[in-house]
């Protein structure tokens, strides 16, 4: 493996300076949902954001350039910013990182199991279904 190090960091003001033949876009700044905000409200903030900076990224950004979604809603963040970028920046550069949402989904999981949802071998995290009910899951033992 190669050992990559980080270079530096740089603060910027505009779109320009910060994605001209840039290689990696790290884009954690979202709207935050406000007490009492609708979920429609926030989406309609982050489409501007994102929608913005998908642009900039077309303008100014290599074409190679691979981009991380961390702000929430972080898969519709980065569907709005990889739907702006294109067709010069493939969607297959963006992701959105879920983690959040699949821990959400696990401690859901285990709450109706009352166990864990995971099985321990060789090292590797691997999910069990079995025995959960409910909408989405079988019931059957995973293969």
């Amino acid at each position: 493996m190669m050992d990559q190090k980080l270079a530096g960091v740089e603060c910027v003001t505009t779109e320009k300076e910060a994605f001209t033949d840039i290689d990696y876009a790290f884009l954690v700044g979202a709207m935050p949902r406000k007490e009492g905000m609708e979920r429609k409200d926030l989406l309609a903030a982050n489409v501007k954001i994102f929608k913005s900076q998908g642009k900039a990224l077309a303008d100014y950004a290599k074409a190679t350039t691979k981009v991380l979604v961390v702000g929430n809603p972080a898969n519709t963040n980065a569907f709005i910013c990889a739907k702006y970028a294109a067709p010069k920046i493939p969607a297959r550069n963006f992701s959105a990182m879920t983690r959040l949402d699949h821990n959400r989904a696990t401690a859901q999981a285990q709450a109706v199991r009352a166990h864990s949802v995971f099985r321990f071998k060789r090292q590797n995290r691997l999910p069990r279904k079995e025995g959960i009910k409910g909408k989405g899951f079988s019931g059957e033992p995973q293969k």
